[in-house]
């Protein structure tokens, strides 16, 4: 009688640089993938734990799922 289609949901995180004050800087966002095409963002982490000798990077917060790459293809990858 009806017809779903089940479609995956994964959290998900990448880093992007963004120049900030004359120096680039590493930030983490996060968002929710549904599928192959739905993507929503929730924006910049506010809690991102940052090493005393390289404060401009970051990493992500687990394993981790990288959200598009350069090419805005969807791509994944696991630490």
């Amino acid at each position: 009688m009806y017809n779903y289609k089940l479609l995956p949901v994964y959290e998900v995180e990448w880093i992007d640089t963004d120049k900030e004050d004359k120096e680039y800087i590493q930030n983490r966002y996060e968002g929710v993938r549904i599928g192959n095409s739905i993507y929503i963002t929730t924006g910049k982490s506010e809690n991102v734990i940052r090493t005393m000798s390289e404060p401009n990077l970051c990493k992500l917060s687990y394993g981790g799922m990288y959200l598009l790459n350069r090419d805005n293809d969807p791509s994944s990858l696991v630490l």
